[in-house]
């Protein structure tokens, strides 16, 4: 355009800024390496069939999510799975499997894990 004769230099200039990005600002609150670390828990349920053992369910999601959840899917809602066990051991710390129900009628092992993790 400005070879064109079509725009001046100046002109040329203010568009290319107009048109550029502007610079890139970085505002961190934290150092990279100081940001808090917070625990975070998940539930783990797994069920499998006796006969195949093939898994029917495999899914994990965080633990304050657990009865919205069982909401959704009230085909986890057993009657042997106690939420508030389950949250009370992950208060208490405790890691790995806490429940294991084994339903005859469905035919069908129910697994529950409290897994951790470290999020900043």
């Amino acid at each position: 355009m400005i070879q064109q004769g079509q725009i001046t230099a100046e002109e040329g200039a203010q568009l290319f800024e107009a048109l550029s990005p502007p610079p890139r600002v970085e505002e961190e609150i934290y150092p990279r390496d100081e940001r808090p670390v917070k625990k975070s828990y998940q539930i783990h349920i797994r069920i499998t069939d006796l006969e195949t053992e093939r898994e029917k369910v495999n899914f994990r999601m965080p633990l304050n999510l657990i009865e919205v959840g069982t909401h959704m899917g009230a085909r986890l809602a057993h009657e042997e799975i106690k939420l508030e066990e389950i949250t009370a051991a992950a208060q208490a710390g405790v890691e790995g499997k806490v429940m294991n129900i084994v339903d005859e009628e469905e035919r069908e092992r129910i697994e529950i894990f409290i897994e951790t993790g470290l999020v900043r």
